[in-house]
């Protein structure tokens, strides 16, 4: 098994390096060297299972551009997005762990006087054009994870600039009905399914989508609690 985990930032994932060091021989010690710079593949290794760690950097940008490349030089089995995100959904709890099965696109059009007008509102994507079905990316991998097959399911909405304003906010909710947001989300989707490659995204709550109010986050839980769900998940795999 050939597995690329790829993150926005070390930060997000450099608890589940460690942990996964500190029980198997890796090749290379990334926590006690430089950490991995934007684009770079960090391979750690085990007898049953390769894994290589990708660092986009934030946005659609890096993570379209780097996650296309290594997807054709590498070729791995699977892809998992792993990392922190906002949530629409107030019932989740701060730290929650989910797997986002539908990705919209949130803010890649034009701004009227009312409201905003994606990419499909304008035309410039058709929204049955592959990948997308209905205007959305859908995950279409076969759930053989039984970890993250017992995740609950949510759907995302990828932006440019995550939202901090009430008005802005309450115009996406009632446009899209997403749950979680965050800035990589679709262009993960659009590469892995351009690219024929099983993924799947896994994300945990650092906050809830309201009126910017940083000192509310829970980015440590949210990042420990993403570490022992990806720690199970890679388990799964390799036996």
């Amino acid at each position: 098994m050939r597995l690329l985990i790829v993150a926005a930032t070390f930060r997000e994932i450099a608890p589940l390096v460690q942990l996964w060091q500190s029980e198997m021989p890796a090749d290379k010690d990334i926590l006690n060297s430089n950490p991995p710079h934007q684009g770079q593949i960090v391979r750690l290794t085990e007898s049953t299972i390769t894994i290589d760690i990708l660092i986009t950097g934030p946005g659609m940008m890096h993570t379209a551009y780097h996650l296309g490349g290594a997807l054709q030089v590498h070729e791995p089995d699977c892809c998992i997005n792993a990392g922190i995100a906002g949530s629409f959904d107030t019932t989740l709890d701060l730290g929650d762990v989910c797997q986002v099965v539908d990705e919209q696109l949130g803010d890649t059009g034009a701004e009227s006087e009312e409201n905003m007008l994606d990419g499909f509102d304008l035309g410039l994507f058709k929204p049955s054009e592959t990948p997308f079905q209905n205007r959305h990316l859908v995950n279409t991998t076969s759930q053989s994870n039984n970890v993250f097959a017992a995740l609950s399911k949510k759907r995302g909405l990828t932006v440019n600039k995550v939202h901090g304003k009430a008005e802005s906010i309450a115009q996406v909710k009632a446009k899209y009905q997403a749950d979680l947001e965050s800035m990589e989300g679709a262009a993960f989707f659009y590469a892995c399914l351009m690219n024929e490659v099983p993924f799947y995204e896994i994300r945990a709550v650092s906050n809830y989508v309201e009126s910017r109010r940083k000192e509310g986050w829970h980015t440590r839980k949210a990042i420990d609690n993403l570490t022992e769900v990806m720690m199970q998940g890679i388990r799964d795999m390799s036996e």
